[in-house]
């Protein structure tokens, strides 16, 4: 049905009005059939129009006409407008059905109502995006908040600026901050007291602008006090936060020119250092703090630029710098915190030689390791020092760690004259006398100092941010407690030169090596909860080493010392992948079987089950210069299978330097045999090779060294190996072994037959050291 043509309320008043002016003022009666009509086409406001037209030119209300039809007109009106007014109220309210319905109804009654016609008309519009909605409220938020807040921004700016800085003076102004802290406690006292500065501007400002009407009188003086006290605290705070932050910065000067490589390695070494990482250390580079430092320097924007200038002197303040200037083979540093002189330092080449050793250490170790046992006075965190205090001590231990091995022991007992109470120093060096012994007493011996290194370590942290950092050490006394409680069980008895019994009585070893593996596996599943992530690997290592080690013990066994739970965990960690040494602690397990050696009946078999295992372990040099001499493996060694794993042992002289440079000039003279450069003259040989005559006497002790190794029955097989030992320690010559007194000739025969046992075949370790002394001290007499 099309709409109908609507006729404006207003020209029907006036048609109305026109024909009322025609008709006769004393008409006895009108026509109220077109307001009826109206009424019942629903234009109820035209019908009132019509009757109050037709009604005006009567003054009294007894002339007036249709008041009926009028009187029904109002009601519908008003009856459509308060349908109307609830379809505008439920829309509002995001109703749209419920609104749509009621705005029909209230046409129904009056299609021209105005509200409901609108009501229809904004649900037909689209729904505002996002955006829409996005920037209206933005308009919205910057009218009603930021506008009156940019009035007030300039004062709380300037006050905060003002306190932070007060706070950044006060830094410098203290002498000293005594104590220990930790970093996790400045960090939040630094928070708290930014907090409180921000709390403090903000609250002083409305106070002084009278944005509170009801601070009057006492209550303003009150409300100011609160905010002073405020203010104070926060600056208190946050100096005492900013002062103590764990942060350090390097500068390595070479030739007066900064070397930011070298800053950067000692930086990281400070990580390397100690049983475990620092906790909590700050270094302040990297591109996101410059990012931060330039952006906050750039700042130049009024009141924004005091607030930045304020942020940066604060947040890119570094307590610690070290500045070392490297002249030479002199390098001095001088560490600084909060701008004042804390500790220094001269190294010069003197200081990284050791006694007895070769070893080329390196400066930025040491430099490291002043830097870390300095900042260990001052904050907590560095537990994993294990008690060291001297930086000395502290380098010389990482040193023997690393490039330096193989002059480890040399070094692990300076690292423990330096510091005695370097822990970690005190446990790898009692490692390297003792581990490899085959002795039963020895072991013993070992065994209760590593008990009583245990107790004493767990029980003297003096709080618990030390105990975390001495987790790793103490595993690692575990694990050197446990491999030694297994050795003890195959050990040899005779105990020392003078040919003492030392009785074993194998079934007690065997119940100490099973509580020593069981205290292993507790400690390896504890330590997973603290350890750092740098650690993560070498506890995967230990733990499969402590699974392997704890097949020697029941499952009723661990169930009832460790708990189902961790029972469970620890069998579990057979599936871990293995490193070399583990893979060798599974060989011997299997080796042994409940620490026990296989009847003969047996041995084949488990030989063959324990080569993937041995083959996969070799790969390590340790394990390669361990499996000749272990005592778990000494029925193992007799058998064939044992074979693959005996390195062939050198046989040509002339394949070690110096020998090697000078070889094809050596063939051309008709040397070429190490027996006929023995017997040449220094002096003639330096003139047939064209050599200062040092060199030459060099070459020719050399072989004659070798002439006298070949002359012992025991030593003819690895004479060549011995040359090439006593090449590397310097002694490679008669005079050198001919001046050492009896102690040293003792030493250097036992690290002889322990350097060379491997390339022997039946053959003990004992047997080989006494072959050596008798060639030292035949070359003596």
């Amino acid at each position: 049905m099309p709409p109908r043509p609507r006729v404006q309320p207003a020209v029907a008043t006036l048609v109305a009005l026109g024909c009322a002016l025609v008709a006769s003022p004393a008409a006895a009666a009108l026509d109220c059939g077109p307001a009826r009509s109206l009424i019942d086409g629903q234009r109820p406001q035209r019908a009132i129009a019509y009757v109050d037209a037709i009604n005006a030119p009567f003054s009294d209300d007894a002339s007036q006409q249709c008041t009926d039809e009028r009187a029904e007109a109002l009601g519908i009106v008003h009856a459509a407008e308060v349908l109307a007014v609830e379809a505008e109220s439920l829309a509002g309210d995001g109703q749209k059905d419920a609104a749509r319905t009621k705005a029909h109804d209230s046409l129904q009654l009056d299609d021209e109502n105005a509200r409901a016609l609108g009501v229809l008309e904004g649900l037909k519009a689209k729904d505002p995006t996002f955006w829409q909605r996005a920037t209206k409220g933005w308009e919205s938020l910057q009218k009603d908040v930021l506008t009156p807040m940019a009035t007030l921004a300039l004062p709380v700016a300037g006050l905060l600026a003002g306190l932070l800085l007060v706070a950044r003076v006060l830094v410098l102004a203290r002498q000293d901050w005594p104590g220990r802290t930790k970093a996790s406690s400045a960090r939040r006292a630094l928070g708290g007291g930014w907090a409180l500065v921000a709390l403090a501007s903000v609250g002083l400002v409305a106070l002084a602008v009278e944005a509170w009407p009801a601070a009057t009188g006492p209550v303003l003086g009150v409300l100011v006090a609160a905010g002073l006290v405020t203010a104070a605290l926060g600056v208190g705070l946050t100096a005492w936060g900013t002062a103590r932050k764990l942060r350090v910065a390097v500068r390595i000067n070479k030739a007066g020119k900064e070397d930011p490589a070298a800053s950067a390695h000692v930086l990281s070494l400070l990580e390397e250092l100690g049983a475990s990482p620092p906790r909590g250390i700050e270094r302040p580079v990297g591109p996101d703090v410059e990012a931060l430092e330039n952006v906050l320097t750039e700042v130049k924007v009024g009141w924004v630029a005091t607030v930045a200038t304020a942020i940066s002197s604060l947040l890119g303040w570094t307590p610690w710098r070290v500045v070392v200037d490297v002249d030479g083979d002199v390098t001095s540093a001088q560490i600084l915190r909060n701008g004042r002189s804390r500790r220094s330092l001269v190294l010069t080449g003197k200081d990284l030689e050791v006694p007895g050793s070769d070893a080329k250490l390196d400066p930025h170790v040491f430099l490291a390791a002043f830097v870390v046992t300095t900042l260990a006075e001052a904050h907590q965190g560095f537990g994993g020092l294990c008690g060291a205090t001297s930086w000395r001590g502290v380098g010389l231990q990482y040193a023997a760690a690393g490039p330096n091995a193989k002059n480890g022991l040399a070094l692990l007992k300076q690292a423990v004259q330096a510091d005695p109470g370097n822990w970690l120093a005190r446990a790898d060096l009692q490692h390297q006398l003792h581990r490899k012994s085959s002795d039963a007493g020895e072991l013993a011996q070992y065994a209760a100092w590593l008990d009583g290194a245990i107790e004493r370590v767990t029980r003297t942290s003096p709080d618990e941010d030390a105990r975390l950092g001495r987790v790793p050490l103490v595993l690692r006394l575990h694990l050197f407690r446990a491999l030694v409680g297994v050795n003890r069980v195959f050990a040899r008895q005779e105990g020392g030169d003078d040919g003492n019994k030392v009785e074993v009585d194998v079934d007690a070893a065997i119940a100490d090596a099973r509580a020593a593996i069981i205290a292993l596996c507790g400690a390896a599943h504890a330590a997973g909860r603290t350890l750092s992530p740098r650690s993560v690997l070498w506890l995967q290592a230990v733990r499969s080493r402590a699974a392997a080690m704890a097949v020697h013990v029941s499952d009723d066994r661990l169930t009832e010392d460790l708990g189902a739970d961790v029972a469970a965990d620890v069998r579990s960690w057979a599936e871990l992948d293995r490193s070399p040494s583990a893979h060798y602690s599974w060989a011997c397990s299997r080796a042994t079987p409940g620490l026990r050696v296989p009847v003969e009946a047996e041995q084949q078999t488990v030989a063959k089950a324990l080569l993937p295992e041995l083959r996969a372990a070799r790969v390590s040099d340790r394990v390669v210069a361990w499996l000749p001499k272990d005592p778990q493996l000494e029925w193992f060694r007799k058998t064939p299978q044992f074979t693959e794993f005996r390195p062939a042992p050198r046989t040509e002289l002339f394949d070690l330097a110096p020998l090697s440079t000078h070889r094809k000039a050596l063939e051309k003279c008709g040397l070429d045999s190490p027996g006929l450069l023995a017997s040449m003259e220094p002096t003639e040989l330096a003139l047939r090779l064209g050599l200062a005559p040092p060199a030459a006497a060099h070459l020719v002790e050399i072989a004659r060294v070798h002439r006298s190794l070949q002359g012992q029955d025991a030593l003819t097989t690895v004479a060549v190996e011995a040359v090439a030992h006593l090449l590397e320690a310097g002694l490679a010559s008669r005079s050198a072994l001919a001046a050492l007194d009896p102690d040293g000739r003792r030493a250097r025969a036992a690290t002889l037959a322990e350097d060379t046992l491997r390339f022997t075949k039946n053959t003990t370790q004992v047997e080989l050291a006494a072959a050596y002394a008798e060639w030292l001290e035949a070359l003596t007499s």
